[in-house]
């Protein structure tokens, strides 16, 4: 995954319609959090140029499955600290575009939930033994489970309505989305500010990997 030109996309529009978004915290380096990722669900993310997102250097990890349609963009927060609030309780941002989009998201969302912080249940539970590529599948998951220690997905699309599975306290954010009457008035306050922040900021990454990915017109 050795860091290269900056790839192109003929279509290099992301939208909130069509891009599902994934925040997490993870305790390795962006390059093994991609490797796991890419062993778990067949990816190929590589390393590409940094992308300019508020005048800072994000890192940045791409993958474009042409068959399925769908894109991957594994980015970063910034080292410097004047980063985006949007990185606050995280440190990684995962953007799925494509009609799968909202399948993949929760796919991994829940491969992730209950491995960390559920029972072994659905995904979680180990196959046979004898069915040798599920049995793989599983144990690549373990190992892309192990690597984060925070994750919440989210998306404001128009479409699909807000997807969060947020719910901030004193000390952190928690994996489990709850009833919203079970959350109290200060918390609810949070969790909207924090929408707000992160629909924020997509709406400059749009705008910044509209740029970086575009394909070059020849005039």
């Amino acid at each position: 995954m050795k860091k290269k030109t900056p790839p192109v996309l003929r279509d290099s529009d992301f939208s909130f319609d069509d891009t599902a978004t994934v925040m997490l915290s993870t305790h390795d380096h962006l390059f093994q959090l991609a490797l796991f990722l890419n062993e778990a669900y067949l990816l190929q993310l590589a390393r590409i140029e940094d992308l300019f997102i508020g005048d800072l250097p994000h890192p940045c990890f791409f993958y474009h499955n042409e068959e399925a349609r769908l894109v991957y963009i594994l980015i970063a927060r910034p080292l410097q600290p004047e980063a985006d609030l949007a990185f606050t309780d995280y440190n990684t941002m995962l953007l799925i575009r494509g009609r799968e989009a909202w399948k993949v998201q929760q796919e991994i969302y829940d491969d992730v939930r209950n491995r960390r912080y559920g029972t072994a249940i659905g995904s979680a539970i180990e196959p046979d033994k004898t069915d040798l590529l599920e049995h793989k599948h599983w144990e690549k998951c373990n190992l892309l489970a192990d690597s984060i220690q925070n994750i919440d997905i989210f998306g404001f699309g128009s479409l699909k309505g807000l997807v969060s599975t947020l719910r901030l306290t004193d000390d952190a954010p928690t994996l489990f989305p709850v009833d919203p009457a079970s959350t109290t008035s200060n918390e609810n306050r949070a969790i909207a500010r924090y929408h707000k922040t992160l629909q924020n900021f997509l709406d400059q990454t749009f705008l910044a990997l509209q740029i970086h990915l575009c394909e070059e017109v020849e005039l």
